[in-house]
């Protein structure tokens, strides 16, 4: 059983009279394993023949030739979708959307579907209706504290500082469609005081830094595989990953409040760092406990709503390390709040992240 196998059980143990719903990839909507089949209904809607998709707790709610089972757990009044690890698209998801939407109410009989997520946005709330019902928790803090990264709590070759061989370090391996501004940010900063990472290829697209956007003039440069290994540090040789001073955090989405591993990583190095993402993130970062660098540079850039300022706020920060000779010192008087961020991880903040998602539960569960 791997940690999102667990994870998903753990949430079903909480279902109680509900049914956990959860995508073929445990991550998100993909139509051609989502949707099994699609047949005539009223105005010739997609359906979704749940079996594929269900956590099977003993009963399924059609067979796989879309004739239903008269037994089913259909009837239980609340159901619960696991879109706890990617962002929300309903745009880009439409299809899916709709036809669970559909199947709720023809279907189903269906009250509720709680959608556990991990964001803080607009697109939560187009979504929020009488049967749609977001639950939020911080599952990505869950899971890299209690499985990513677990091993790499409280053994010296984590918890002693490493000499610092970089001003910064910026790692991007997606960079085409909504992540075009990882490539827009890299040209506001000052590449020659620091190591950034920026493939020659987009993964995805395979399109080029200068082909997705024209006013790119960052080289293309790649210090590691490239690989997406987000489970894994690698401590053994210096890389720098481990030996910059400052963690330039490019996130997932700029567009909302979504915080993944790519945040967690610097708190485990120890390392302090900056955040490209949404207006709040750093704001929300605290609310779960952890400290910021305030105390060293400006972190109004969280407040600054328009994008591109707010990266240009972030750039100026990053500048300014670049320009400074002392980094030993300044992380010397940073130490107390690294300690702390790191020892909080692994003592504590799972458990805030879990009593999270059992309370926000629970409260739709009793208020039927």
């Amino acid at each position: 059983m791997n940690e999102f196998e667990y994870i998903t059980f753990r949430i079903g143990d909480l279902a109680q009279d509900s049914v956990l719903l959860k995508f073929q990839n445990s991550y998100r909507f993909n139509p051609d394993t989502d949707i099994v089949a699609k047949r005539e209904g009223p105005g010739n809607k997609t359906r979704l023949f749940n079996n594929k998709w269900q956590l099977n707790i003993g009963s399924l709610i059609r067979n796989s030739d879309g004739t239903k089972i008269e037994n089913a757990v259909s009837r239980l009044p609340i159901k619960m979708l696991d879109h706890s690890w990617e962002p929300i698209e309903p745009k880009l998801d439409s299809v899916f959307w709709e036809a669970i939407a559909d199947d709720c109410k023809q279907e189903w009989g269906c009250d509720k579907l709680l959608i556990l997520n991990s964001e803080h946005s607009s697109e939560i709330n187009k979504l929020e209706t009488q049967v749609f019902k977001p639950v939020h928790w911080f599952s990505h803090g869950y899971l890299c504290s209690e499985h990513w990264y677990r091993n790499y709590k409280d053994i010296k070759l984590v918890t002693e500082y490493r000499p610092i061989d970089y001003a910064w370090v910026c790692t991007n391996r997606l960079i085409d469609s909504k992540k075009v501004y990882r490539i827009q940010f890299l040209n506001m900063l000052d590449i020659s005081r620091g190591a950034y990472s920026l493939p020659e290829r987009d993964p995805v697209s395979n399109k080029s830094p200068n082909e997705i956007y024209s006013l790119n003039t960052v080289t293309s440069n790649q210090f590691d595989d490239g690989s997406n290994s987000s489970a894994w540090i690698d401590f053994r040789t210096p890389t720098p990953i481990t030996t910059s001073f400052l963690h330039v955090v490019t996130e997932t989405v700029i567009d909302r409040v979504h915080l993944t591993e790519k945040i967690l990583k610097p708190i485990v190095l120890k390392q302090p760092f900056v955040l490209v993402g949404g207006a709040g993130c750093l704001q929300y970062l605290q609310d779960y406990g952890f400290t910021t660098f305030n105390r060293w540079w400006s972190e109004d850039y969280d407040n600054i709503q328009d994008p591109i300022q707010r990266m240009q706020a972030v750039a100026e920060i990053v500048n300014w390390i670049g320009k400074q000779d002392r980094l030993e010192s300044l992380r010397n008087q940073m130490k107390e709040v690294l300690d702390y961020n790191y020892h909080w991880f692994y003592n504590g903040f799972s458990s805030r992240c879990w009593d999270e998602l059992v309370k926000n539960v629970a409260h739709h569960q009793t208020h039927k």
